[in-house]
């Protein structure tokens, strides 16, 4: 005959027989062990009728083992847990059988969940409690083995916190009949847990196989390793485990597009509410704080190895205080399941007027969270490109290939030669500036000669472009000190191209400088000749050093190199006037002779100029004197003023109409054409002789 067992585990009592309660007594039974070999038996009590096996949670059996594991470590990520069972016993629906899951907390799940899958087997006893708490009742019979062993599982999905944490430590119970408790179970609930918090290792840098990196759209490469899945609800601690940035431009003032490549170890979820910080925009020209636009790479630079890429353009916030640019990617993730797990991103800044003693270094920090929760990424350096490249301008349109066709090897031509300026390490590293200077300052001078007008010469070559745009750039030439040229705009000629030097200077005659605005970019590189004349002034003076700086770029200025055949070329010499010789004869010694002719032979060092600057009179009409040669000391002769002829050896240069004055014996004249130094020039008069 057929008997329902309990669900509650027994001891089978003893079992007699009688026939007839009047004539005979009981008669203990004894229990057969014909039917030990079916195999469902485990025990040789079990063969006593109506002992009934203690229910267990099994370790293994069945060639399957009692576990708790989970799809997903990230964070915000929807994650299912899958659970299963071994049980020593069949589970019969008659019985009731309710397990019960415990200690699972710290999901974003809220109470009252009833998506257990499997629920031709399974049913939902008591709905998911946030605590961590979930029940599930057996409602169809699950597969048992001969000696009892039954295997059952389910799965149900969370929500990972927008944090990290290490794994809880979860307990499993079971039950018949909603009282009957089982034993303690044999599976280690311990063994759930975890607090490993190590990231995977990154498959290769982005500039030794772009296609490869960005290849794997599963996930399969973003690293999760395989024993996280056996840590229910350990969530891995978000970081940025890759990065790398690079510049446009190492030229001071120039506008500088900052390209920031960066890879997490986690996707980084819509809902997570992701906010990336870059920390170290120290050295920068902008004006002001506030809104700036951050720009995701786009075409096949994909931003993702997992769902949808970043895109478009989004405002960040940059401090120029604390110099950081805060840029939360929320808005460019479009859908609330979407992962990203590289970004491509850039962002224009303004280059500072000069580098910086020492070069900013970025680094990165983070944010993620949840309703219930919140994270940092920490701190993690962004490693500037140290290799002899620059970056585009403008990846995103610029480039559709990989990303490798981002770094370049040439500047701008309109900003430098690439010859003598050409790319080289540490220019892509962001906010690394070049120094300026002036590779090639030479400077000549036409005259060395007192009065006359002296064209000087710069030739010129920038390690920098200059710029005429809010930097205002001007180049100033100090140390002109031997002139008579008063303060004025000077016209600038030039050999070269001078247009990017303006049409005229301002000139200050006290320290001999002359500054020039930057009209257009003056390229790097390349050569100028930039000309302008000024007026010697009439004494002599020594050469000196003459100096350039370009402002505001140069924090000092650098002497510049004389271009000369002799030292009489140099700057700010002037010769002194000196008579090589100076002859006077007369050709009568006789009293009362009226016929003594007095010839005056001359030659001077330097020219004697017709015009020479009137220190008296600073004006436009300055240069207006006219220098003139006396010869005293004629005295004795009785000849009178207005009576003496003057001829000369050549009239074009010497006004002979010049005066004689017999009172103080002298003669005075003056040059109408500048004489030629070291030509011998004559004169010749009469004079009476005194008796």
């Amino acid at each position: 005959f057929t008997l329902t067992n309990p669900s509650a585990s027994q001891t089978g009592s003893a079992v007699s027989i009688q026939v007839d309660t009047v004539t005979h007594t009981s008669v203990e039974m004894r229990y057969d062990n014909g039917w030990a070999d079916i195999g469902q038996f485990i025990a040789t009590d079990e063969w006593h009728p109506l002992t009934i096996r203690y229910p267990e949670i099994l370790v293994t059996g069945w060639n399957v083992a009692t576990q708790v594991m989970q799809s997903s470590a990230y964070p915000c990520q929807d994650n299912t847990i899958s659970v299963s069972i071994v049980t020593n016993v069949p589970l019969f629906p008659s019985c009731f059988p309710m397990f019960t899951l415990s200690g699972l907390a710290g999901s974003e799940t809220v109470d009252g969940i009833s998506n257990i899958n499997y629920v031709s087997t399974v049913s939902v006893g008591r709905s998911w409690m946030q605590a961590g708490d979930l029940e599930v009742a057996i409602v169809s019979e699950p597969a048992y083995s001969t000696n009892g062993t039954s295997y059952f599982s389910f799965d149900f999905v969370v929500e990972n916190p927008g944090r990290s944490q290490h794994s809880p430590e979860l307990t499993i119970t079971g039950a018949f009949d909603n009282t009957t408790a089982w034993a303690s179970t044999d599976w280690t609930s311990s063994s759930s847990v975890t607090t490993f918090s190590g990231v995977p290792t990154l498959w290769t840098s982005p500039w030794v196989d772009a296609a490869a990196w960005r290849l794997d759209t599963t996930g399969a490469q973003t690293g999760q390793y395989d024993y996280y899945m056996q840590h229910p609800l350990f969530v891995m601690q978000a970081e940025v485990y890759y990065s790398l940035a690079g510049q446009s431009s190492p030229f001071p003032c120039d506008d500088n597009v900052i390209t920031v490549i960066l890879q997490t170890n986690v996707p980084l979820l819509h809902k997570c509410r992701p906010v990336i910080t870059l920390h170290g925009l120290t050295h920068i020209a902008q004006a002001t704080d506030g809104p700036l636009d951050v720009s995701f790479w786009s075409g096949e630079r994909q931003q993702s190895h997992i769902s949808a890429p970043l895109s478009g353009t989004i405002q960040g916030t940059l401090d120029t205080t604390a110099g950081t640019l805060e840029v939360n990617l929320t808005s460019s993730i479009a859908y609330a399941n979407e992962e990203v797990d590289v970004i491509f991103m850039t962002f224009s800044v303004v280059n500072e007027v000069q580098p910086a003693l020492v070069a900013p270094s970025l680094s990165v920090t983070g944010s993620i969270e949840s309703p219930s929760y919140s994270d940092t990424i920490p701190q993690a350096v962004v490693f500037g490109d140290d290799r002899a490249v620059i970056y585009s301008a403008d990846p995103a349109t610029d480039y559709t290939a990989v990303f490798t066709d981002v770094a370049i090897t040439a500047f701008d031509a309109t900003k430098a030669d690439n010859v003598d300026v050409a790319v080289t390490s540490g220019d892509a590293e962001p906010l690394n500036l070049r120094d300026a200077e002036f590779s090639l300052r030479s400077i000549s001078t036409s005259t060395p000669y007192p009065c006359d007008m002296n064209t000087i010469t710069l030739d010129l070559r920038s390690t920098v472009p200059l710029f005429n745009n809010w930097c205002a750039t001007q180049v100033s030439v100090s140390g002109l000190v031997a002139t008579s040229s008063y303060d004025t705009m000077l016209d600038l000629v030039g050999a070269t191209d001078t247009a990017e030097f303006g049409s005229v200077g301002d000139w200050h005659q006290s320290t001999g400088t002359l500054v020039m605005n930057i009209t257009a970019t003056v390229v790097a590189g390349a050569d100028y000749t930039v000309e302008f004349v000024v007026w010697n002034q009439n004494e002599e003076h020594l050469e000196s050093d003459v100096s350039i700086i370009t402002t505001p770029s140069m924090a000092a200025a650098e002497v510049m190199n004389v271009v000369t055949s002799g030292i009489e070329l140099e700057p700010n010499r002037v010769l002194p006037l000196v008579f090589e010789y100076a002859n006077i004869n007369q050709t009568s010694p006789f009293p009362c002779d009226a016929n003594n002719e007095i010839m005056i032979t001359l030659e001077s060092t330097v020219p004697i100029l017709t015009t020479c600057y009137d220190v008296n009179a600073p004006n436009a009409n300055a240069h207006n004197v006219t220098p003139s040669v006396t010869i005293t000391g004629l005295t004795g002769s009785v000849t009178d003023t207005s009576s003496v002829g003057i001829t000369t050896s050549d009239g074009a240069v010497f006004d002979v109409s010049a005066g004689w004055d017999r009172a103080t014996g002298t003669l005075e004249f003056t040059p109408i054409a500048a004489s030629i130094a070291y030509v011998e020039y004559w004169l010749k008069f009469t004079l009476t002789n005194p008796s």
